[in-house]
């Protein structure tokens, strides 16, 4: 665990759309909305970051692996100065149950911010 990164792992995020691209060949259309998706949401989900841990965040990393359909979100946080203060409560995720759906991007892009320190949210939650 690297205590200067967030990281944010999501399975089964394609929307019933995205399949239909993807089965007609279209895989760069998908990555390519993703992307624009990541990019539009940039300074929204590095703010929620910053205010769960109280660092600044230098970077934000995002990338979709379509088969098997995995997102990632990674959040390079600012080195802590020397303290005595303790790092930020960690965010715990619970395992999907037995055919649990996730949530689509757009839905689960939504639900990010609603993560406090200390909870434990399934992973399509976040």
């Amino acid at each position: 665990m690297q205590p200067e990164l967030v990281t944010v792992l999501l399975w089964g995020t394609l929307t019933a759309g995205e399949r239909s691209l993807l089965r007609g060949g279209r895989e760069e259309v998908v990555l390519a909305v993703r992307q624009a998706y990541d990019d539009s949401l940039r300074q929204e989900l590095t703010a929620a970051v910053e205010g769960h841990t109280g660092q600044h965040v230098l970077a934000f990393l995002s990338d979709s692996h379509l088969e098997p359909d995995i997102a990632i979100e990674v959040f390079v946080l600012a080195r802590r100065a020397k303290t005595s203060r303790p790092p930020p409560a960690r965010i715990e995720r619970a395992p999907r149950a037995a055919g649990e759906r996730c949530l689509g991007p757009a839905a689960r892009r939504g639900g990010r911010g609603n993560a406090q320190p200390g909870m434990i949210v399934p992973n399509s939650c976040v």
